[in-house]
């Protein structure tokens, strides 16, 4: 059972996972991905599929690198990261037969902070990325999360 969990906190955000990944066997790795870019720094927590969620991590990772002179803004970053999780998701999770479907899904949450100081953690919901206010768990155990959160 897969738990990624994102947290708003006073001085930042909050990313977290467990570390098993489960396909054919059992491996321990890590879930949380970083990333510095001119004028910020971005971590991916992943559920799912490792192969498409690693894609829409390294096609964000490389749209964030592509050279620029000046700083992004929030807007800007946020639309880099939706580009890229769309892309996949039509590109290798929409476009599998139905019985295929699960196996492709992949969910993300993101967390980046900008030089300037401002700082959005977001989540993705199939294609879609969406601001987190609070706190969101995802993966097959978000239950699980939200349970125990909502319960402290």
């Amino acid at each position: 059972m897969t738990i990624i969990a994102g947290f708003q906190v006073k001085d930042g955000i909050l990313l977290c996972s467990d570390t098993e990944w489960s396909g054919g066997s059992k491996v321990y790795q890590e879930k949380i991905f970083s990333h510095f870019f001119r004028g910020g720094a971005v971590s991916f927590a992943l559920a799912g599929s490792e192969a498409n969620g690693k894609m829409a991590i390294q096609d964000c990772r490389a749209a964030l690198d592509l050279g620029r002179k000046r700083s992004y803004t929030v807007k800007e970053v946020r639309a880099i990261i939706r580009r890229a999780v769309r892309s996949i998701h039509e590109g290798y999770v929409d476009s599998r037969p139905a019985d295929e479907k699960d196996a492709a899904r992949f969910e993300l949450m993101v967390a980046f902070a900008l030089k300037s100081g401002a700082r959005e953690l977001l989540a993705t919901s199939g294609p879609s990325v969406y601001p987190v206010d609070k706190f969101r768990c995802l993966g097959s155990g978000w239950y699980v999360g939200n349970h125990i959160i909502e319960a402290a």
